[in-house]
């Protein structure tokens, strides 16, 4: 299935997009004369508080186990330009400073433009976290790494949120590929494991 790239959103003041999502072509998103990508059919809040409510918060999260270690996942993490080779939704990848919170990267999926995103949380071997706004609806990715009790396995979580309005829309489509992309990463990370 082709994806439509959440690019440039109107609204934000800086007229960016955080985050590394891209959406099917059958979702409820099309294009605009002037470039940008548009929600369709999502109604604005009333209120702040009506937006943050909990019927207006999406969550999702996937796992994986492995026998790689924290250290080998999170080299692969904090290499952005490397992403494209466990991520396929990523042709291109830039990051602008450290990988750390505050820095954004510019990210371009195969076929459309490129994107800015931004990591709100990193903690190194623990978790990072990109958020994506796109209007009144904002998208956070969380990214950890848990290491199992009592194992020498551990665990890698993508967990998906969305909040506002358009979020239960969103939500799935954000988080379609991460079942593959989760496969592709510990295949990568088990692979430069010692032999």
């Amino acid at each position: 299935m082709g994806c439509v790239s959440v690019i440039r959103a109107k609204g934000l003041p800086d007229g960016s997009v955080h985050g590394n999502q891209s959406f099917p072509r059958n979702s409820n998103l099309r294009g605009h004369p002037d470039g940008q990508i548009r929600l369709l059919s999502v109604q604005r809040p009333d209120s702040v508080r009506e937006m943050t409510s909990e019927a207006s918060v999406w969550r999702k999260e996937y796992s994986i186990e492995t026998t790689a270690t924290p250290e080998a996942i999170w080299r692969l993490f904090s290499e952005v330009p490397g992403w494209k080779h466990w991520n396929a939704g990523i042709e291109e990848i830039q990051i602008t400073g450290p990988f750390a919170a505050g820095t954004e990267f510019h990210m371009k999926p195969p076929g459309q433009e490129t994107l800015t995103s931004r990591l709100v949380e990193v903690r190194v071997n623990e978790v990072f976290v990109d958020e994506t706004r796109i209007e009144d609806l904002t998208v956070r990715v969380t990214h950890r790494i848990e290491t199992l009790p009592g194992s020498s396995r551990t665990r890698i979580v993508y967990a998906a949120e969305a909040i506002g309005p358009g979020c239960e829309e969103v939500g799935p489509l954000v988080s379609a590929d991460f079942p593959e992309v989760l496969k592709n990463l510990v295949a990568l990370a088990e692979a430069s494991l010692p032999v």
